[in-house]
């Protein structure tokens, strides 16, 4: 039979035996729970379990990365030939360190929100398991009271032998439904019991990981240390200074290389009649992409003690770690990806041959392909493949070519 029939069935009976409209709502409240409560609880911990599934995949890629990257950084650590590629592989560990804690972090909301659900449909199950029980202690009461004449009057008033095999059915039909409502409500507490009692346990556990990765973090920070003591002990040594100047301009070189190729592609979509000027609209008046304190201008710098030389194809901006970087014009993101010696760094075409660079970033906010406007958060200021602490290094290109930004910027910051 469907349930719509056996609905109507129990709103008979329930009228029939006399009981009070209040009675026969509470009926229909219970009925509601088990036919459609229940489904959509069952549906919720699929969706649930889905989402847990997905964050341990996400989790497992990090933890495999970040065990990789340790191993690359452990390998080079027994060479100081390439000083620049074993800062970056801290950098590396630290970034993957920090995902890693953002998703255990959002595992652990998702089991705790799960918690919180399972706790408040236990407590309405229980609300209601109470007042079925009270309509069956009635009923019981009611039968003891009666006794087995009370049935045997309700088959022995029917009117003919078809309505008696009718109320015998029907009396049938309320006795097994309320067994079977009984049951399943013990049967769901029960369920939902043991579910949160897994939720915590996860939740326990993800808390246990949590403190793990921490201190993991922390060890990395302490490592980072130690390691830019070292590049400072470095700095002393003119050996030293001569290999990582000579990594620099190679890297320098590299980025070149990629920003001609770049160039390259943007002239011939410029000859199909495909490329625009967003830049400039705001030569002259560009606002300054982080506020800070310039500590490195443009041009070749030499170092006065060991009179090695490094050209800076842009100007260096000293600034608290996570402070919100800024695209000076509105372009297309070209470039968003690790790079030897710039960190974590995002180029911007802004058209007709012009560029803005951006690197050492700690946070990447947009993705290759993106359309940015002026003054838009791209990121956040950081220390990736950085010697010298938290800084953005700026530059603006022109037709490929670096140019000093400095005479493009606002005087006031």
């Amino acid at each position: 039979m469907s349930r719509t029939f056996y609905f109507i069935i129990i709103i008979f009976l329930a009228i029939s035996d006399d009981l009070c409209y209040t009675k026969v709502m509470k009926k229909i409240c219970l009925l509601f729970i088990l036919l459609i409560v229940l489904p959509t609880s069952l549906a919720l911990g699929d969706e649930f379990s889905d989402k847990i599934a997905s964050e341990e995949v996400k989790l497992r890629s990090l933890r495999s990365k970040l065990q990789e990257a340790v191993k690359k950084t452990e390998e080079l650590k027994k060479s100081e030939k390439n000083i620049l590629e074993a800062v970056s592989r801290i950098d590396e560990e630290l970034l993957l360190t920090r995902r890693l804690l953002k998703e255990l972090s959002n595992k652990e909301n998702i089991i705790s929100k799960e918690i919180d659900k399972t706790e408040k449909i236990i407590e309405r199950l229980e609300e209601q398991k109470k007042i079925r029980s009270e309509i069956l202690n009635r009923r019981l009461r009611a039968i003891y009271k009666k006794g087995k004449m009370h049935t045997m009057e309700i088959l022995l008033t029917a009117k003919n032998f078809t309505d008696a095999i009718k109320r015998f059915e029907y009396l049938t039909l309320i006795a097994e439904q309320d067994k079977r409502v009984v049951d399943e409500l013990i049967s769901l507490k029960q369920q939902l019991e043991e579910k949160k009692k897994f939720l915590r346990t996860n939740l326990d556990e993800v808390k246990k990981i949590n403190v793990e990765a921490e201190k993991e973090t922390e060890f990395l920070q302490n490592r980072r240390k130690e390691k830019q003591s070292l590049l400072e002990s470095i700095r002393q040594q003119k050996s030293q200074q001569e290999l990582v100047a000579r990594q620099l301009r190679e890297s320098a070189r590299k980025i070149q290389r990629l920003i001609s190729k770049l160039e390259k592609e943007r002239r011939e979509r410029e000859r199909q009649g495909l490329g625009e000027n967003y830049f400039s609209k705001v030569v002259g008046n560009i606002k300054w992409p982080v506020k800070g304190r310039i500590i490195s201008t443009f041009g070749n710098k030499i170092n006065p003690k060991y009179g090695t030389s490094v050209k800076n194809n842009g100007i260096d901006i000293r600034a608290k770690s996570g402070t919100p970087v800024h695209s000076v014009a509105k372009g297309k993101v070209v470039y968003n990806d690790r790079f030897l010696g710039y960190g974590n760094v995002v180029l911007i075409d802004h058209g007709k041959g012009y560029y803005s660079l951006y690197a050492h970033l700690r946070d990447v906010n947009v993705n290759v392909g993106d359309m940015v406007d002026k003054d838009q958060v791209i990121g956040t200021v950081g220390d990736t493949g950085s010697l010298e602490g938290p800084k953005l290094h700026f530059e603006i290109r022109k037709n490929g070519k670096p140019i000093d930004p400095i005479p493009f910027l606002k005087n006031k910051r």
